[in-house]
């Protein structure tokens, strides 16, 4: 019995299907022929034709209809949404072959393996197209800018602080403090020089005033008076061990004169 159901019903789509008449389909060319010789002649507000009326997505919205018999087809222009989006692209592209870092333009965040958006254009009125840049590229950008700035600030010297090396640790590494830091979708680079020891000192005493009544030099903080705490100079080992950013040396040659500046440890003193 259910056999002859299924028969059935396979038997009458047949006969609906003969009994469409034999112009309908030349109809719907008909209709597609005629959207697209209009849309030719209406650019740029057509841009194509489509079999239905979403004419393809959010971007889309139709500006004629073409229904001669059956099969309609419609003359589809860009939705605000659609120009908005457009816009969007068009300014990403612009921008990216104007910068350096940028290789494409997405229209989405995450642009790929190995890859970071540097840039967004676009709004709430259409799509957002994101300029994108490869992360050991922006790595090696970071690295290079800190590499110049250490080189023009090397023969720095005390009261200033002279650029040692350029490290990716966040501190610069112990015994050492951040100058100036490279930062952005990459690795980020840190232009680094030696602790300042007496600063240190000198800041920490700031903060615990009144206790803390001066830094010495004087493990013993002289008569009447006693260390609170101690900020330790730099050791020769720590010193000589310093990799430059542009090239292997010795790092007295940068510090010179200041080199027992340096190496002094510092006390913060209080009355006894």
């Amino acid at each position: 019995m259910k056999k002859l159901w299924v028969f059935t019903g396979i038997l009458a789509m047949l006969l609906l299907t003969l009994a469409v008449p034999d112009n309908a389909f030349s109809k719907s060319a008909e209709n597609k022929a005629a959207c697209v010789k209009w849309c030719k002649a209406n650019q740029p507000d057509c841009v194509k034709c489509h079999a239905n009326t979403t004419c393809g997505g959010r971007s889309w919205k139709v500006i004629k209809s073409f229904k001669k018999g059956t099969g309609n087809w419609y003359a589809c222009g860009l939705s605000d949404y659609g120009r908005e989006s457009r816009k969007n692209k068009t300014d990403c592209d612009a921008w990216c072959k104007k910068d350096n870092r940028c290789e494409y333009c997405k229209d989405h965040v995450g642009c790929g393996a190995d890859y970071t958006a540097i840039k967004k254009f676009g709004g709430p009125g259409g799509e957002n197209w994101y300029a994108c840049a490869n992360r050991d590229k922006l790595s090696q950008i970071n690295k290079q800018e800190c590499i110049t700035w250490c080189h023009a600030h090397k023969d720095d010297r005390w009261p200033r602080d002279p650029c040692l090396k350029c490290s990716t640790a966040v501190g610069c590494g112990k015994g050492f403090q951040v100058l100036k830091r490279f930062t952005g979708k990459g690795e980020n680079w840190h232009a680094c020089a030696f602790k300042d020891s007496r600063r240190q000192c000198e800041a920490y005493c700031e903060k615990n005033k009144p206790e803390c009544k001066f830094c010495s030099a004087n493990p013993g903080c002289g008569t009447g008076y006693t260390s609170m705490k101690t900020f330790r100079g730099l050791t020769v080992d720590q010193m000589t061990n310093v990799q430059l950013a542009d090239r292997n040396t010795n790092v007295f040659t940068y510090v010179g004169d200041a080199l027992d500046y340096f190496k002094k440890n510092w006390y913060a003193c209080k009355k006894k």
